[in-house]
């Protein structure tokens, strides 16, 4: 029985949410060249926060790449506390480490102040394992990263729940900023998936989620 596996989840009111959604704005992410202009940016704007979750990894993707093994460092480095978590239903498939292979060239104009493409143009991964191995290596050496792995299962009926949210929350709170959707760390070249970026009240709902 479904109400029997299952409880409501507390919403909430529709004053609420009308007040959250009048104190933020949404901007389409319309190609590959706006999002990672975009990320860029708000992760070297964050002063506090980023908590990124990740559901599927493309292990040599330059742009995936650049944000985890360069940007995530260089930003931690400057006291910024991030937070990685990884879906580990997805990550410990060994499909991907062939089915999710792909290339390319990172040529993307970068705000000014921008971390350089080096650790990520080392191209040492042979799997998304590996590509983790890497950014735990250097989580490691970072006070300022924290990562973890998403792991649950249904208490009834002991099967696996998967995390399929894919966000990114720069210093969530009410002046915070999200940035979410269908791609995973960053989008593929031609992929369908739509993203956006958010600003005001609702990213202390992601916030909220992520906890």
């Amino acid at each position: 029985n479904w109400s029997e596996c299952y409880t409501t989840e507390k919403c909430p009111s529709p004053d609420d949410m009308s007040s959250l959604y009048l104190a933020s704005t949404v901007h389409l992410l319309d190609n590959l060249e706006d999002y990672i202009y975009s990320y860029v940016e708000c992760a070297l704007k964050a002063r506090h926060t980023i908590d990124i979750s990740i559901c599927y990894l493309f292990y040599v993707d330059p742009a995936a790449r650049y944000i985890l093994l360069d940007l995530i460092p260089f930003v931690a480095a400057r006291g910024v506390k991030v937070r990685i978590l990884f879906e580990s239903m997805t990550v410990e498939s060994q499909v991907l480490r062939g089915v999710f292979a792909m290339g390319g060239s990172f040529d993307y104009k970068l705000p000014e102040g921008s971390p350089p493409f080096l650790n990520a143009k080392k191209k040492t991964s042979n799997g998304a394992s590996r590509l983790i191995r890497e950014v735990l290596d250097i989580a490691s050496s970072s006070p300022n990263i924290d990562c973890r792995f998403w792991f649950a299962r249904d208490e009834r009926c002991k099967y696996r729940i998967k995390n399929h949210i894919k966000c990114n929350i720069f210093d969530g709170g009410m002046n915070g900023r999200v940035i979410a959707g269908g791609s995973n760390v960053a989008p593929r070249p031609a992929q369908l998936d739509t993203d956006f970026i958010v600003e005001g009240g609702i990213a202390g709902s992601y916030l909220r989620h992520f906890d």
